[in-house]
């Protein structure tokens, strides 16, 4: 993410707090395409510089768009193989890099867009287009980071942030973790982190306004609409006295995100 440290790879709980940049166990000729896509040759450099130098509109986008680092996980599919990696790139997926982690599909892309949310929401409007087999699950870096992400994001020792975080260095008051994943294993909310680092600790720890939380709402989103579609495969398996939600309940999920939509809009319209 622009002007965001990427984390270390083997993170310490797998699925949360991810790396950007996973252990990648299966290319094959995906990597060829990104490079093919990606590089011009000196005459189309050429071309493409006599085309934009008297064309103010073209400049003004070049120097409005920025370069985005992120990564989309898949399910849907067991294998992204040949025609499918083929399909996306067709598509406008050529600034990505695919493959599998630990039988995980994944695309890892560095897209030019204005901002952040656009380059994610035009990346996965894009994949589940080209290929309708293919879903979205989540998008990473997430906000969600255990000890070792931290360290690696603040360029500190996983034992100099447990320190920080138990209070035994430091000025205290480090962020409560939001979740427990075991009796030993913590995670925290990189936003809180983050601020923490820049006030307490007087660090330049870069963090985009507004972009941690916008992708933990994204992945929030991502999940519920996982979820609805597996209670709608029990449904059609289950009579409805075994059921332990009713059609009242479902009906009310889409206002807990509309009220916090409304929101948001209020806001933006106003900034």
């Amino acid at each position: 993410m622009d002007g965001q440290s990427r984390p270390a790879e083997g993170a310490d709980i797998a699925g949360v707090g991810s790396p950007v940049r996973p252990a990648i166990t299966k290319l094959r000729s995906f990597q060829l395409r990104r490079t093919r896509a990606t590089t011009l040759n000196r005459s189309e450099r050429r071309s493409f510089a006599a085309r934009t130098e008297h064309c103010p509109q073209a400049n003004t986008r070049r120097r409005t768009m920025k370069s985005f680092n992120f990564t989309l996980i898949f399910e849907g599919l067991d294998e992204l193989d040949e025609e499918v990696v083929n399909a996306l790139y067709e598509a406008g997926c050529d600034d990505a890099l695919f493959g599998e982690r630990h039988a995980t599909p994944f695309g890892e892309f560095d897209r030019e867009a204005p901002n952040f949310s656009t380059a994610v929401w035009s990346a996965i409007r894009t994949v589940e287009s080209a290929v309708p087999a293919l879903r979205v699950v989540r998008v990473e870096p997430d906000d969600l980071v255990s000890l070792t992400v931290i360290a690696s994001r603040t360029g500190r020792s996983r034992e100099s942030v447990r320190l920080l975080a138990s209070g035994k260095r430091g000025p205290g008051g480090f962020p409560e973790p939001l979740a427990w994943i075991d009796a030993s294993t913590r995670v925290w909310q990189w936003s809180n982190v983050a601020i923490w680092f820049n006030e307490k600790m007087e660090e330049d720890v870069k963090l985009d306004a507004g972009a941690p939380q916008f992708i933990a709402a994204l992945n929030g989103s991502l999940e519920a609409r996982r979820q609805i579609a597996s209670l709608a495969s029990i449904v059609a398996a289950e009579p409805a006295s075994h059921l332990a939600f009713s059609q009242e309940a479902i009906d009310d999920l889409p206002q807990l995100v509309d009220q916090g939509v409304s929101a948001v809009r209020k806001e933006l319209a106003t900034a």
